[in-house]
């Protein structure tokens, strides 16, 4: 069998990429012509054969996607701002899902798993969320796009008949990945001893290793269309405190919670920041309103039921991201 991945250059990609050799299935690694030689080179090194092929390029897709059995996509930019939305975030999100699953479908590729994202299901519940369950339209530009685009695939799924499987995942972390995500940025910090208060919240937490072998046990399931939640563990932020002391007994941490009202104003002046010395934004008052006093309760009981998929520890994810990060110098 032959699997092509797109976005083998990004976390889940790239882990991804590597679960499937390790399996002994052929993999194509799909990367843009902008990714760093060292990352080619490490794919290539893990035996993957490596197309340079953009998913805003259909002619790329078309050569990437011969003789394929079966496309992953998981290509989409993971950064919370950019100064042109449209271009940056809503294009490549959007319109990069349509050209990769309208490509597969004139290559008669059936067989189609999609990484969609857990914020599709729901940030804020007081029971856990399940698969059937849609959030209302999101503030900012990132979690909407992806929420569209996910909509989109399903109709497209179902009107072509595709094999289709969307995985949802919450925020991802674990080893296997060469540039920070706003997610692993916040444990290089800690690192650094420079961890900030946490606001106020409730979230899970998934290793990109859990959320790959999703990923291909979805691949594998017989002919069908199905949506997955594959979130780890249920932590606030008052016990993801607590276990990043167990973890890392060196990393200074504080109890102390932000408010949504002083987000907010922090969130003015990232802006200013952002005027003033062009380095890229990091908070925005969307993200404050899609995140900030929210709880975010998922069930994974689908995909361990139909699937018979499994989550390791948090303090196991941790450890290895916390290591992944000082052992590449990230």
């Amino acid at each position: 069998m032959k699997y092509v991945v797109t976005g083998a250059n990004g976390h889940l990609g790239h882990t991804l990429t590597k679960e499937l050799l390790y399996q002994g299935y052929e993999t194509v690694a799909t990367v843009r012509k902008s990714c760093p030689p060292t990352v080619v080179k490490h794919l290539k090194s893990l035996g993957a054969e490596v197309i340079y092929a953009d998913i805003l390029d259909t002619d790329s897709l078309h050569k990437a996607f011969k003789n394929a059995d079966g496309i992953f996509h998981s290509a989409a930019p993971n950064v919370p701002w950019a100064e042109d939305l449209a271009q940056d975030i809503l294009k490549p999100i959007l319109q990069g899902t349509k050209n990769v699953l309208q490509v597969a479908q004139n290559s008669q590729i059936q067989n189609i798993v999609f990484t969609a994202s857990a914020a599709n299901v729901g940030l804020n519940s007081e029971f856990p969320l399940a698969e059937e369950n849609w959030s209302a339209p999101h503030k900012s530009t990132l979690l909407l796009a992806k929420q569209i685009a996910e909509k989109w695939a399903w109709d497209f799924a179902y009107q072509h008949q595709l094999n289709f499987k969307s995985i949802c995942p919450p925020s991802i972390l674990g080893p296997n990945f060469w540039r920070h995500t706003a997610t692993t940025k916040i444990y290089s910090d800690a690192l650094k001893k420079r961890l900030p208060p946490f606001p106020r919240m409730g979230f899970h937490i998934s290793d990109a290793r859990d959320v790959a072998s999703a990923h291909i046990l979805a691949m594998k399931e017989p002919y069908s269309r199905e949506r997955y939640i594959a979130a780890g563990e249920y932590i606030d932020t008052s016990t993801l405190i607590e276990i990043l002391k167990e973890v890392r007994p060196s990393i200074r941490t504080t109890s102390f919670k932000v408010s949504k009202s002083v987000l907010f104003c922090a969130s003015g002046l990232d802006w200013m920041n952002n005027k003033l010395t062009g380095k890229p934004r990091q908070l925005t008052n969307s993200l404050v309103s899609d995140f900030s006093d929210k709880y975010q309760r998922l069930s994974s009981n689908k995909i361990m039921k139909n699937l018979n998929w499994k989550y390791r520890p948090l303090t196991e994810t941790l450890h290895d991201t916390f290591e992944w990060i000082e052992r590449n110098n990230l």
